[in-house]
């Protein structure tokens, strides 16, 4: 049998709705093809593994800086 991950279902299903979320937003600002890149490096800041240990926010933060550089 396989070895379930140590998320509860809606934990899981939280997560993937934030990395749609992520994707979406930095459709806007990033050439949509290179994003997987900048999800699993150069830029640490949004590494999708990040967003899988509930650590969403700080990936959502350096995407609102791309979104609204003057803002940051």
């Amino acid at each position: 049998m396989a070895q379930r991950s140590q998320l509860a279902d809606g934990e899981r299903v939280r997560r993937l709705a934030e990395l749609v979320e992520i994707t979406d937003r930095l459709a806007r600002v990033v050439e949509p093809r290179y994003i997987s890149l900048w999800l699993v490096k150069p830029v640490e800041a949004l590494e999708v593994d990040l967003i899988a240990r509930g650590q969403a926010r700080r990936v959502a933060k350096v995407v609102s800086g791309l979104e609204y550089p003057g803002a940051s």
